[in-house]
């Protein structure tokens, strides 16, 4: 049972992320996040877990079969928990190796790419964010 979030002394709530962790015996942790808390952790701990115990974590392409296999479809919570496994493992793996992961996916195949940024409403000014 999740407990709700208890308010500041000034009434303000706290900013609350959680993250995949993976540890290995090893000493290596594979990281991801944030997740939604309600809509992952659960799956994450009771269903997909146990399929990760006591396995090489840089098998990633078997744990992927074994974990899911009593499901068929590409989308929803279970997937979307499955997602935040697989990036935990392919973090986990370039630390292994030390390499990036997208040497570990075959490498660059741009030199350049498009790049899109939102400042959302906040000032984009050097030193404004505090005004």
């Amino acid at each position: 049972q999740r407990s709700q979030p208890v308010s500041l002394a000034d009434g303000r709530l706290p900013v609350v992320r959680h993250y995949v962790i993976i540890h290995t015996d090893e000493g290596i942790d594979g990281l991801y996040g944030p997740i939604v808390y309600e809509e992952q952790a659960d799956i994450i701990v009771k269903r997909i877990k146990p399929f990760l115990i006591g396995q090489n974590p840089l098998d990633i392409e078997r744990l992927w079969d074994q974990m899911r296999v009593d499901r068929h479809g590409r989308s929803g919570y279970f997937m979307m928990a499955l997602s935040a496994i697989d990036c935990a493992l392919w973090d986990l793996r370039g630390k292994y190796y030390n390499a990036p992961v997208y040497r570990l996916l075959g490498g660059p195949t741009r030199t350049q790419i498009p790049v899109y940024a939102s400042t959302l409403g906040f000032p984009i000014e050097a030193g404004a964010a505090g005004k």
